[in-house]
């Protein structure tokens, strides 16, 4: 059964592959025959000049440091905080949410804000409302402030490990 390279038209790199023993089958325009073992790896492999070359290891984002410092900071931003006893979802939805709950209470100061929390509903006074959505404005902020510096870091060069970027944003 012939084996088909899926070729990325901006990188000439592999990206997948297919099998067909349709006949008169016709290969796409980023179709490339390939062997079965070229097929099992297809990212290993680069169309260069027409011809399929051992292409160049992919770099491993967790390898670049300030791609790492962005997914620390995501996770942290994430992450949810505590307010007083309560824990506060911080995922990016939730994050819209709030924003929005937290604009109400602006333009509303007499409304109670009805809002469902990580533990069911509650209600919530317009300046409680206010509260929260700035607490978690300023964690988001504060996220990627954090993020900004380890960024400077690592251009600068003081940062050149994972282990000072986690350091940088348990600081």
């Amino acid at each position: 059964m012939p084996h088909y390279l899926l070729i990325d038209p901006e990188t000439g790199r592999g990206f997948g592959w297919s099998s067909t023993d349709a006949p008169f089958y016709e290969p796409g325009e980023h179709e490339v025959p390939c062997s079965e073992g070229q097929a099992s790896d297809p990212t290993a492999w680069m169309l260069v000049n027409g011809a399929l070359t051992p292409a160049p290891p992919l770099p491993d984002p967790l390898d670049d440091l300030a791609a790492y410092a962005a997914t620390v900071r995501f996770a942290r931003e994430v992450g949810g905080i505590v307010l007083g006893a309560e824990r506060v979802k911080t995922d990016r939805e939730s994050q819209a949410l709030i924003a929005g709950a937290h604009a109400l209470a602006l333009a509303e100061p007499d409304e109670l804000v009805d809002f469902k929390g990580q533990d069911g509903w509650v209600q919530v006074t317009s300046a409680g409302m206010i509260l929260i959505g700035l607490a978690v404005g300023r964690h988001v902020r504060d996220c990627f402030r954090r993020e900004s510096m380890v960024a400077a870091g690592i251009a600068d060069g003081s940062i050149t490990t994972r282990a000072q970027v986690d350091a940088a944003f348990a600081a």
